[in-house]
């Protein structure tokens, strides 16, 4: 059994306790978990209230994507790295477990058994900046401080994405191994490595770069960083637009609709079509 989630205390009365409803999302681009059982918080419960409804959801702590992305291509050589299972390395406080209840069986044939979660859990909506205060909180926390890496888990972290760089090999190599080092600290995992330059990787094991090897990556594949594809072999970005359905009339409020399926956070596709 997983170390994030435990039999329930069922001796609680009803109102010391919320079940969390939970469906499963399917990601093909994912080169990791490409199937998230994801837990609805926002499930209205007998009460008329659901978990979410009691909860604060917090400050936001992390800088602007727009800030974090420019930053990331200050440097001539660029590092993009990904906190593993962020959420689940985040522990709830005992009070709180009971709230975070589900029922669940590893197949069909077996009885449904009630369970608790442990860790912090998706789709509650306090667990964002839980998750991010703590892990900066834990990262931050030691001194003496590592030098490289303190001001960029601020910096150069978007939830549990990183997007840095430095101007030489051999800085990129110590940033790299600095942030590693600083977050294994704090009790996390830094994962999917990627870089434009395959030198800046060369130490690491295979399991924690991107699935594909960064020397063997083709000049075609791209991976998302934060929404927008980047393509290390060749440093390039480009933005996907979704197809468009035919439909023989055309009005503004479907124009507006496929629009906005676009993500174009830097506006590099508008300052195309001002041209």
């Amino acid at each position: 059994m997983p170390n994030w989630f435990l039999f329930a205390d069922l001796q609680k009365p009803d109102y010391e306790s919320f079940y969390l409803p939970m469906h499963v999302v399917l990601k093909e681009s994912s080169t990791t978990t490409k199937v998230r059982a994801v837990f609805d918080a926002s499930a209205k419960s007998s009460s008329g209230f659901s978990l979410n409804d009691t909860l604060l959801v917090g400050p936001t702590v992390h800088s602007s994507l727009v800030d974090v992305l420019l930053r990331f291509r200050h440097h001539r050589y660029a590092l993009t790295t990904d906190v593993s299972k962020m959420y689940r390395a985040i522990k709830l406080t005992q009070s709180d477990r009971d709230y975070h209840r589900f029922v669940w069986r590893r197949n069909r044939t077996e009885s449904l058994m009630d369970y608790r979660m442990t860790r912090l859990t998706f789709g509650v909506s306090a667990s964002s900046f839980a998750s991010e205060h703590g892990s900066k909180a834990e990262c931050h926390g030691f001194r003496p401080p590592i030098p490289l890496s303190n001001l960029k888990v601020y910096e150069a972290f978007y939830v549990d994405d990183g997007l840095t760089g430095a101007d030489s090999i051999t800085e990129a190599i110590h940033l790299q191994k600095q942030l590693q080092e600083l977050f294994h600290k704090g009790g996390f995992v830094l994962r999917k490595w990627n870089s434009n330059e395959p030198e800046v990787l060369n130490h690491l094991p295979a399991e924690l770069k991107e699935s594909q090897s960064v020397q063997t990556i083709a000049e075609d594949h791209y991976t998302k960083t934060l929404g927008i594809e980047w393509n290390s072999v060749t440093d390039n970005f480009r933005i996907t637009v979704a197809e468009l359905d035919h439909r023989d009339v055309v009005t503004k409020r479907m124009l507006i609709s496929d629009i906005s399926k676009t993500f174009d956070i830097l506006g590099w596709f508008s300052q195309q079509l001002s041209k």
